[in-house]
């Protein structure tokens, strides 16, 4: 038998350490490892959303995709639906809407341009999970 240590990974948005063109903070994506302090891997990360497809029927397909306070069996997760939501990180004149600290799915809000270029990117992992 081996015996390994067990690594753990957080990810998350917060603010980046830099500034952009307009003397702003953006948004970044971070990894925290284990007891180290955080390290900012990409700039102009403004939103990340992970989705849980659930196989209701055991046909290896998901039914549905559900955050993780939704899933009731963690055996019933088939994929893993990423979505990140990248920006320019400069003011480039472009009247997209900013998407922080709302749902990808439904994202309205009063807030005023600011001028970031955005793009969505999302990827559907299939999970080998037998229970």
């Amino acid at each position: 038998a081996a015996v390994s240590a067990i690594e753990s990974h957080t990810f998350f948005v917060a603010p980046g350490e830099g500034l952009n063109n307009d003397g702003n903070t953006p948004l970044s994506l971070w990894r925290k490892s284990g007891l180290e302090s955080p390290i900012e891997l990409i700039e102009g990360i403004e939103d990340m959303q992970i989705l849980y497809g659930i196989d209701l029927d055991e046909s290896g397909v998901p039914n549905q995709y559900v955050p993780a306070d939704s899933v009731g069996e963690w055996r019933d997760i088939v994929t893993l639906r990423i979505t990140i939501v990248a920006n320019s990180i400069d003011n480039v004149g472009s009247t997209s809407l900013p998407t922080h600290s709302c749902d990808i799915q439904d994202c309205i809000t009063d807030e005023v341009f600011d001028g970031l270029l955005r793009r969505t990117f999302s990827q559907t992992i299939q999970m080998r999970n037998n229970g």
